[in-house]
C-alpha cells in the first residue's frame, strides 16, 4: 500500500466530451468505416495532447472512451495558449463532423499522468460541462472571470462566456497559420479526412461552407426539438461567420 501524502495543485482545468456521442457509436455499428471515423476523432485528441506533452511538460491529460480531462499548472501567462489550443481543437472536431461540449475552470485538483485525476476542480469542469454548456462549445467557469481575456478566441451570451473557433477571425487566423494555398489544400483535405466544396485560392471559404454543410447535415437529420436547438445554435453562428466573408 502506497501511504505518499498528496496536496492539491491549482490547475487550470478542462473537461469536454463529444455531443451525440452515444449515438454515433449505435449508428456505427459494426461498419468498419463508421468505426474508423470514430477511431480518427478520438486519435485526433490523443495527438493534440501528446503532441504538447514534448513540449510543456506540466500538461496532464486523461481520457476514458470520449471523456476528456486537461489540466496545467495554473498561470495567466498560459491562459492565451491554452485557449487558442482548445479553439484550435474544436475547430479541427468539427470539421470531421464531431462537436465538442466542455468547461474550463481553475481550482484544486490531483491530477497525476497515467494514474489519476480528481478534486473540486474536476467537479467544476464536469458540472460546467454537463449543466450548462448544452451546445457545441466549452464555457469559461464565471466564478474565474480572470479566465475571460481579450481574446479573438472568446464570445459571449447573456449568460456565458465561451470559446469561439467559429467566428471568421478565429479561423482566418488558424488557416492563415497553416500556410494553406490551393496548391496546399489536398494535403488539409488528408489531414482532416473531409474533401472541400471546390479548391480556392482562398481556402477560407470553402472551409466555412464544408463547416456549414456538415452542421446543417445534423441539423436536418436531428431525432428530435433539443438535439435541432443545439445545431439550430451552431448554425447561427456559422451564418455569422458567413455574413463576416469580406466581399472583394
Amino acid at each position: 500500500m502506497n501511504d505518499s501524502i498528496h496536496n492539491y495543485e491549482r490547475r487550470l482545468v478542462v473537461f469536454f466530451d463529444f455531443l451525440g456521442w452515444k449515438g454515433r457509436i449505435e449508428g456505427a455499428g459494426e461498419d468498419p468505416i463508421l468505426v474508423s471515423a470514430l477511431a480518427r476523432a478520438l486519435t485526433l485528441v490523443s495527438t493534440t495532447f501528446t503532441d504538447s506533452l514534448t513540449k510543456d511538460d506540466d500538461v496532464v491529460w486523461t481520457s476514458f472512451s470520449d471523456n476528456v480531462v486537461v489540466s496545467w499548472t495554473y498561470g495567466l501567462d498560459k491562459l492565451s495558449a491554452v485557449i487558442e489550443g482548445l479553439c484550435r481543437l474544436q475547430l479541427g472536431m468539427a470539421v470531421m463532423g464531431f462537436y465538442i461540449r466542455g468547461g474550463l475552470t481553475v481550482g484544486s485538483l490531483i491530477h497525476i499522468r497515467n494514474k489519476i485525476v480528481f478534486g473540486p476542480a474536476l467537479n467544476r469542469a464536469y458540472e460546467l460541462e454537463s449543466r450548462y454548456a448544452n451546445f457545441p462549445r466549452i464555457i469559461l467557469d464565471p466564478n474565474v472571470p480572470e479566465l475571460a481575456i481579450n481574446s479573438f478566441c472568446i464570445a459571449q451570451d447573456e449568460e456565458f462566456t465561451f470559446l469561439n473557433p467559429f467566428s471568421y477571425e478565429f479561423i482566418s487566423h488558424a488557416c492563415t497559420n497553416l500556410n494553406v494555398s490551393a496548391q496546399g489544400a489536398s494535403a488539409l483535405n488528408e489531414h482532416v479526412g473531409i474533401e472541400f466544396i471546390q479548391p480556392s485560392a482562398d481556402i477560407l471559404v470553402p472551409f466555412i461552407a464544408e463547416l456549414y454543410m456538415r452542421a446543417r447535415s445534423e441539423f436536418d437529420k436531428a431525432p428530435s426539438a433539443r438535439i435541432r436547438e443545439i445545431y439550430g445554435w451552431l448554425l447561427e453562428r456559422l451564418n455569422q461567420t458567413v455574413g463576416d466573408i469580406p466581399s472583394d
